[in-house]
C-alpha cells in the first residue's frame, strides 16, 4: 500500500502501535510552526512526547539544511563597487576541556580553554542576506587575563574569516 506520505522528510509511516495517522501529525507540524511547546503540544494532540520530539529535530534538519542553501546564494557585491557591509562577532561559550579526551592535545600543549564565537555578516539594511559562521578562535591557556586584570569574561578576539562569499 502506497501512502502520501512515504518517503517525506518530515512525516512519518510506521506500522507500530504508536503510529499516528497523518492527519495528526500535520497538526503537529502546525503547532511546531507557529511555536507551541512540546509540553502544549502533548496537551492538544494526546501523542506520545517521543513523536513530538521527533518531529521537532526533523523540522530542525530541514531548517539547517535550508538555510546552509540559501547562504550559498548569498553574494556580497558586484565585483566593480564596494558594497557596505555590517560584520559583528559574539561569543556564547568558555568551556574548560581538561577532562575532555577529545581534547587531549590541547590540554597536553597547557590550552584547556575552548570558546564558542560566531561571526554575523549581512548587507547593510538588508536583513535578508545574513550570513552567521562558527569561527574556530585559539585556545587559550587558563591563566590568560585581560589589560584592566582578572579573566577575560569575553575572551580572544578572533578574525571574521569565513566561508562568506564575496563577488570577486
Amino acid at each position: 500500500m502506497v501512502v502520501p506520505h512515504e518517503l517525506h522528510p518530515l512525516f512519518q509511516v510506521s506500522k507500530v502501535k504508536q503510529h499516528q495517522p497523518l492527519q495528526v501529525q500535520a497538526a503537529l507540524f502546525l503547532l511546531l510552526l507557529t511555536g507551541a511547546s512540546h509540553a502544549q503540544c502533548r496537551l492538544l494532540l494526546q501523542v506520545n512526547h517521543r513523536m513530538i520530539e521527533g518531529m521537532s529535530s526533523r523540522l530542525q534538519v530541514l531548517r539547517q539544511s535550508y538555510v546552509q542553501e540559501e547562504e550559498q546564494k548569498i553574494i556580497f557585491g558586484d565585483g566593480k563597487k564596494w558594497m557596505d557591509v555590517e560584520a559583528d562577532e559574539a561569543t556564547f561559550d568558555r568551556a574548560d576541556v581538561t577532562r575532555d579526551v577529545t581534547y587531549k592535545d590541547s590540554v597536553v600543549k597547557g590550552k584547556p580553554i575552548l570558546w564558542e564565537q560566531w561571526c554575523g555578516i549581512l548587507a547593510r539594511g538588508n536583513p535578508k542576506t545574513l550570513v552567521l559562521t562558527c569561527l574556530t578562535p585559539v585556545r587559550q591557556n587558563s591563566t590568560w587575563s585581560n589589560p584592566q586584570g582578572g579573566l577575560d569574561p569575553i575572551g580572544p578576539e578572533a578574525s571574521c574569516r569565513s566561508q562568506t562569499h564575496f563577488a570577486r
